[in-house]
Parts: structure tokens; C-alpha cells; sequence
């Protein structure tokens, strides 16, 4: 997970150096469709760690214990300067899958419900993340 996220965010932080624009001066696009199912809904942390998730009805938000990126404000970013992205998300009652492509770099995260407070991850390596 820490080596795709990295590379996600290097792209990002540089395509929204070159080309930033204040939130304010732009619109939401409701097209926008990122849906967690509510049984992962909330934040998600690996144990003894900052690290983890913040999931909400319409956002994916990565947390570090200094920084916290949005997903949702990152595409929507892109789509305000003409870049090409996309986001897809499917799930069940166990499993949640985002499939998250920026300008031609790709990144599947893959969450699974082992419990009401624990989800895993699949990424480099398994993570296991508490509800908090």
C-alpha cells in the first residue's frame, strides 16, 4: 500500500503544483461517484501506527500522521485541468475495491470486513486496520 500510495501522491502533488487553482474558484462535479458502503464508512487505522483510512458516503481519504488526502478533491483537481481520471469502486457485504487512475498511473486498493472493527488490507503487504 505505502509504495502505490506514494507513487499516487508524487503524481498528484506535481500535476497540482504545475497546474493549482484554489478550491473556492471551482465547482463539485456531481458526477463524482465514490461510494463506500457504509459497513466500511468511518476511520480505519493500523494498529500502533497514524497510518490508515478515512472512509465517508462519497470520499476515500488516505490519513498519514501528517497529511490526510482526499481522493475525491484530488480527482476532482484533475478533471477541472482537462487531465484524464477515473475512479471505480465496487463492493459487497465483505469487500470494497477502488480502482483509482491518474493520468495513466493506476492503483487498485482492496479492503476486506473481517469483523465490525477490523478490515484488511491487501497492497505490498496485508494490513490490518481498526475501526476507530
Amino acid at each position: 500500500m505505502k509504495t502505490k500510495l506514494i507513487k499516487l501522491i508524487v503524481v498528484i502533488i506535481c500535476f497540482t503544483s504545475i497546474l493549482s487553482c484554489s478550491k473556492n474558484d471551482r465547482e463539485f462535479y456531481s458526477f463524482i461517484q465514490i461510494n463506500p458502503p457504509e459497513w466500511i464508512q468511518g476511520t480505519w487505522l493500523k494498529a500502533g501506527t497514524g497510518f490508515g483510512w478515512r472512509f465517508t458516503s462519497n470520499d476515500i481519504i488516505s490519513i498519514d500522521p501528517n497529511l490526510e488526502f482526499s481522493f475525491r478533491e484530488s480527482y476532482q483537481s484533475f478533471i477541472d485541468h482537462g487531465a484524464n481520471a477515473s475512479i471505480s469502486d465496487t463492493y459487497t457485504n465483505v469487500s470494497y475495491i477502488v480502482t483509482i487512475n491518474y493520468g495513466g498511473v493506476i492503483s487498485t486498493f482492496d479492503f476486506t470486513k473481517l469483523s465490525d472493527t477490523e478490515i484488511s488490507e491487501k497492497s505490498d503487504s496485508l494490513a490490518i486496520l481498526i475501526k476507530q
